[in-house]
């Protein structure tokens, strides 16, 4: 089942443990999945292999993903070296990797009724 209608949300580097909310204010995009990796093209890569795996097709958002610029020179920076932490902070041993949001509509999923 091919994927029509997503939004992709590039949420940066941070710390592996950082918790991201996957909902959206757009009602027809009830599904999310979080892509990670060293770098942004190895993070986008990462969400759409699990996309694939889960039986999407993803042939929609690789090619936006191009266009987008996410498998370019830029993307290959490593997120440690983009990561700007707290400035209180003393410096830590935290493993940092990019974070890449995909909001998607999951036709499997029903929605929910308002009362």
């Amino acid at each position: 089942m091919q994927i029509l209608k997503f939004e992709i949300v590039d949420l940066g580097a941070a710390p592996v443990d950082t918790v991201y909310p996957g909902d959206t204010f757009r009602e027809d995009l009830n599904a999310s999945i979080l892509g990670t990796g060293p770098c942004a093209k190895d993070a986008i890569k990462n969400a759409l292999d699990q996309l694939a795996l889960d039986g999407f097709g993803t042939k929609l958002l690789h090619e936006a993903t191009i266009e987008a610029g996410w498998h370019g020179k830029a993307a290959l920076e490593s997120a440690a070296n983009l990561y700007e932490g707290d400035d209180d902070e003393e410096e830590t041993n935290e493993v940092i990797e990019y974070h890449v949001l995909i909001r998607f509509e999951d036709p499997t999923v029903e929605a929910e009724e308002v009362e």
